[in-house]
């Protein structure tokens, strides 16, 4: 019914969109990694909680309460090199080519803006000696 899936969407639909077909479940999935609790009392979306805020939620509280222990400079360190090895860089051949591309384009956009400065320059002038 139309209730249910309003509950299930955890959203307050207008009456008027109640009447379409078009608010089906199949048009409104919920994401399996959001989890809407079931509402109790007559507001029944005032309580709702979503999954997604719950780490949100979660610092907030932590940085209420007393505040966590630094991480040492040598542990810095270690993590930045462990994630500094994830990263997927380019191939020599890559790295030419998309530094070509970058300089092509400068080099188009410069010229560009340049002419087009040039022009406007030429055509005010143009307009204010008569």
């Amino acid at each position: 019914s139309t209730g249910l899936q309003n509950r299930r969407l955890g959203v307050r639909v207008p009456p008027a969109l109640l009447e379409s077909d078009s608010t089906t479940a199949e048009t409104f999935p919920i994401r399996s990694h959001m989890v809407v609790t079931e509402p109790e009392g007559e507001d029944m979306f005032d309580e709702e909680v979503i999954e997604e805020d719950r780490p949100r939620r979660a610092h907030r509280e932590r940085s209420e309460g007393k505040s966590a222990k630094r991480t040492g400079i040598s542990q810095f360190l270690r993590e930045v090199r462990d994630e500094m090895r994830q990263v997927a860089w380019p191939t020599r051949t890559e790295l030419i080519n998309y530094t070509a591309v970058v300089l092509t384009t400068l080099v188009i956009m410069i010229s560009l803006i340049f002419l087009l400065n040039f022009l406007y320059g030429k055509f005010i002038l143009f307009l204010f000696h008569k």
